[in-house]
């Protein structure tokens, strides 16, 4: 995946290109080098993100989480969507922030306990995620058959977990300060392992 700085009706931002396929659609994400820059980019799973958003069964976005390809396109916003990544290479589509939490339970290390009991049908905790900003833009990038997606985290305990939740093996998160400086001087290349996620959304 190419990351760049690129300059936009003069404000300089990170540019991602993401792979749909054959293509690619630019995203984006503001630029900061103060060291206390809050954001974290993580490189996610397209399966494994659904499938942790999948898990939460109680969040409100449960039944969008459980459709598809087949039905995300009849989504009232889908077509928001579909405009924006039509203008993409002039104008680039901001990333999705999500969030992480334990059997819907938020997800903040620091004052999580383990041991809170999360009552009946919730013994065994996983983690699971649910978007901040920006579902219609995930289900569109999942239509389109996007197989690594670099979604925004807002710190660094919540990107840690959402690495390990459903980011992509040997690649760790990334905070927005070292992205900025990471592509001061030019585009740099991120790439997945060699083992490729596997597509298997459900229709």
């Amino acid at each position: 995946m190419r990351v760049e700085r690129k300059v936009f009706f003069g404000t300089a931002l990170t540019v991602f290109s993401v792979p749909i396929g054959d293509a690619a659609v630019s995203m984006c994400i503001g630029r900061s080098e103060e060291p206390d820059a809050p954001g974290t980019v993580v490189f996610v799973d397209a399966q494994r993100l659904l499938d942790a958003w999948r898990a939460d069964t109680r969040h409100h976005l449960h039944s969008i989480a459980s459709g598809g390809p087949s039905t995300w396109p009849n989504d009232y916003k889908f077509q928001s969507a579909v405009d924006g990544f039509a203008s993409h290479e002039r104008s680039p589509v901001p990333l999705a922030q999500w969030t992480v939490c334990h059997n819907g339970v938020v997800a903040e290390r620091s004052r999580f306990d383990p041991s809170m009991p999360l009552g009946p049908g919730h013994e065994e905790v996983r983690l699971c995620a649910y978007p901040i900003d920006g579902v219609t833009r995930t289900i569109w990038l999942l239509t389109q058959g996007a197989e690594v997606l670099p979604i925004h985290c807002f710190s660094p305990a919540e990107g840690a977990l959402m690495a390990e939740a459903c980011g992509i093996p040997g690649l760790e998160p990334i905070s927005i300060k070292e992205l900025t400086a990471m592509t001061a001087t030019g585009a740099i290349s991120i790439e997945a392992p060699a083992a490729a996620p596997t597509r298997r959304f459900h229709p």
